[in-house]
């Protein structure tokens, strides 16, 4: 993904319900995509709700090691875990399986923010599906 205007890339996803699944993005500040972006000082949160107007369902962040800001990505894996490196992994735990839902499918929306404190930056909005599980226990 290249990092140099102001706009969110739309990304949607479908995670199952109660897994562990992650989602990586590797950023890169030139056309050619070989200059990642250094995130240096950042830290990332995304939070995933209903709706924009409802409540949290899930709050994913650096700080509790959900958002991975500065890994380097190379075959959908970590490789490293520098800063410079422009890598951005979101990882949704089992924590899913606490959320509540009739039907099969749960709609929410999501985005991703980083931030150093003076500089805010929303790189993803999108939609994320929680396919439903049966299995529980």
């Amino acid at each position: 993904m290249i990092i140099n205007d102001l706009s969110a890339t739309i990304v949607d996803i479908t995670i199952p319900q109660g897994s562990n699944c992650a989602e990586f993005f590797q950023l890169y500040t030139d056309d050619a995509q070989t200059i990642p972006l250094d995130l240096t000082g950042f830290v990332g949160n995304c939070q995933v709700r209903n709706t924009y107007d409802s409540k949290v369902l899930l709050d994913l962040n650096t700080a509790d090691g959900t958002v991975m800001v500065g890994a380097k990505i190379e075959n959908n894996e970590i490789v490293s875990d520098l800063k410079e490196n422009g890598g951005i992994a979101i990882f949704y735990k089992p924590d899913t399986s606490q959320i509540k839902f009739t039907g099969s499918e749960l709609e929410c929306v999501r985005d991703l923010e980083i931030t150093d404190g003076v500089i805010t930056r929303r790189l993803i909005q999108g939609t994320l599906i929680i396919s439903r599980e049966s299995t529980r226990g």
